[in-house]
């Protein structure tokens, strides 16, 4: 329960921080950082699961990268 409390704190934070971030920016009409800022804000959840320290490895989501 300790790491899923830790998890909802990271990601709402994070987000949050980032979305009050792009509204000031949308407000002095910096519509592209605005716009960068959200998608940013996306990954959000991602983060808070690195930062939380959950096992994330277990996922059984194994992307296959070729360069």
């Amino acid at each position: 329960m300790k790491k899923l409390s830790k998890y909802l704190l990271w990601a709402f934070g994070v987000a949050w921080v980032f979305q009050i971030i792009a509204g000031v920016l949308y407000r002095k009409g910096h519509s592209m950082g605005y716009s960068v800022l959200l998608a940013v804000s996306m990954f959000a959840p991602l983060l808070a699961a690195v930062m939380s320290g959950a096992e994330i490895r277990r996922i059984g989501w194994k992307p296959h990268i070729k360069l």
